[in-house]
């Protein structure tokens, strides 16, 4: 009877597995999150670092700066004496993340990697934006 119990746990263990494998909505991560996806975004970035579409690695390229996505959907990006102001929203099957400024328009982008204390950005140019928690 244990026998059984035990390979009735390995069949359902073998058979449930590839579903968490495909879980992951982000082609570099992760591939399962407790949190939700907004929760994961509201929070207070700094980016660390750009990599181009050219393949140019640029580490920590504008320190001080920041972006804030609080939970009620605005977004405020600051330098330390300039703040920009707006909105932001989840789009497309929640892949991609649109930023709205007032006067500037929309910015969207494919979000490549998002777990609570890392977050990736694709723009439209190939370049890709990290940023961990400020």
């Amino acid at each position: 009877m244990k026998t059984l119990k035990i390979a009735l746990f390995a069949i359902i263990l073998g058979l449930t597995l590839p579903l968490f494998h495909s879980c992951g909505k982000y082609p570099d991560g992760p591939n399962f999150s407790i949190l939700s996806r907004k929760t994961r975004i509201e929070n207070v970035w700094a980016q660390t670092e750009t990599v181009y579409a050219s393949g140019t690695v640029e580490q920590n390229p504008d320190p001080g700066y920041t972006t804030e996505f609080t939970s009620d959907g605005d977004v405020f990006y600051s330098n330390g004496t300039f703040t920009l102001s707006g909105t932001w929203d989840l789009i497309n099957d929640k892949k991609d993340l649109r930023i709205s400024y007032p006067g500037v328009g929309n910015i969207d982008f494919e979000i490549r990697r998002l777990k609570a204390k890392e977050m990736w950005l694709k723009n439209s140019n190939g370049d890709v934006f990290k940023y961990e928690p400020d």
